[in-house]
């Protein structure tokens, strides 16, 4: 069938520069394919660090690009091609080869049938980089911090990527970057500008794979590219839950999105519900201060169990609420919900319905607690600096006895399987 597609075998021979030992399949096939650059957790700095690690690797590249772009390599490489002819043992008409037999006729006299076989491999032109480093001082690589070293080697592979785009000719291999936990030994600020970094290399033929902890590595609000891979384990198991947050977010409705992005601007923490088991949402700042103070004072070994299990995500008000669950829930995440009923306040009481109607009708998921929370805590609600009036309230408990009844019969709803 191949040789009815006539185009295949229509071959210009002029002008055609025959490759010499072009390689096999194998070898032609994998230089198309991505090339992998794994950048490690601390635990291997050698592999950033020396001559085989991520930041030498990309130099090489580098050195690469303009080695092939250059008429000197090739002329270089023509007359080391010959050279290479000159020194191939196995042509006993050239001189290395006549020293190759002479030895082994010598050899063979003390060591019958014993040989020696040298092959000189003259056809690439390898660099070696002697790097160092400056912070305060020029030291080798080894010696400067890790975060330094690991920053480093990001800023190569983004100015690696704008060289490309420069150049702009020809097939561009694509790269894969495996990152362990980027957010290592760095600032938070520093974390953050990585993250951007990371965001930034991932466009064009780069793809990332990244490991991390930590929230400052996600940007929810305007990286469309991105998948988030959840891992958890469950008992005798572990649970995946893979999703796109550009997909899960472009399927609300635009007041939905509006209050998603508001909550992004305001509350760096929102990235924090991606690695907890449980979610609670609460309606502003007054809640999320009652409800800290209160695992605080929690047993020892139910408030370390909490502790490492929830997020307490603040919605500013009822309607970012509603869409944070949607939001949520799109992305298989079930959270539970403390709210106000606001009887008599007609702008806040509409609220309550769509709310539950984002938790699907389930009431087990959420707690609309009485008027306000100042009623359920005991004291009356303040007409300004509700926040502070309950701070300086609930910081009048010193034990867990001292939480009223009330609150605590709310919080074993909440806290269910815990307290």
């Amino acid at each position: 069938k191949l040789c009815d597609i006539s185009e295949l075998w229509d071959i210009d021979l002029d002008d055609k520069e025959w490759v010499i030992n072009p390689g096999g399949i194998p070898g032609n096939v994998l230089s198309k394919l991505p090339r992998f650059l794994l950048i490690p957790a601390e635990d291997k700095t050698s592999e950033i660090s020396d001559n085989s690690g991520a930041m030498v690797y990309i130099l090489k590249s580098l050195f690469d690009d303009v080695k092939e772009n250059s008429q000197y390599f090739k002329e270089a490489q023509k007359y080391l091609t010959l050279l290479s002819e000159e020194l191939d043992s196995s042509n006993s008409e050239k001189e290395f080869g006549i020293m190759m037999k002479e030895l082994n006729d010598v050899l063979d006299d003390i060591f019958p049938s014993a040989k020696i076989n040298a092959i000189a491999k003259l056809n690439e032109l390898k660099p070696t980089f002697d790097v160092t480093m400056t912070s305060n001082v020029s030291t080798p690589v080894n010696y400067q911090g890790t975060g330094m070293v690991r920053a480093a080697v990001f800023a190569l592979l983004r100015y690696r990527k704008h060289w490309e785009e420069k150049k702009n000719n020809g097939f561009k291999r694509g790269l894969i970057i495996g990152f362990e936990e980027p957010e290592l030994y760095l600032h938070p600020n520093a974390a953050n500008k990585m993250r951007n970094t990371i965001y930034d290399l991932a466009n064009g033929n780069s793809q990332i794979v990244c490991t991390t902890h930590s929230p400052y590595m996600i940007d929810l609000s305007k990286k469309p590219k991105q998948v988030l891979n959840s891992f958890k384990y469950v008992g005798s198991f572990s649970n995946v839950n893979p999703f796109n947050i550009s997909d899960e977010f472009i399927r609300l409705s635009e007041d939905d999105k509006t209050y998603i992005k508001l909550i992004q601007k305001i509350d760096d923490y929102i990235a924090r519900v991606f690695f907890a088991k449980h979610i609670i949402i609460v309606e502003g700042d007054t809640e999320d201060i009652v409800l800290k103070r209160t695992i605080e004072l929690m047993p020892d070994d139910i408030k370390s169990k909490i502790s490492s299990d929830y997020q307490i995500v603040k919605a500013i008000g009822k309607p970012v609420i509603i869409s944070l669950v949607k939001y949520l829930k799109a992305m298989g995440i079930l959270p539970f919900v403390i709210h106000d009923r606001d009887n008599g306040t007609d702008g806040a009481t509409i609220f309550n319905s769509h709310i539950l109607n984002a938790l699907d009708g389930n009431e087990e998921s959420r707690i609309m607690m009485k008027e306000c929370i100042e009623e359920e805590l005991g004291y009356p609600p303040p007409s300004h600096d509700k926040p502070y009036k309950a701070y300086q309230f609930t910081d009048q408990w010193n034990d867990w006895s001292d939480v009223p009844d009330r609150w605590k019969l709310l919080m074993k709803k909440v806290f269910r399987g815990y307290l």
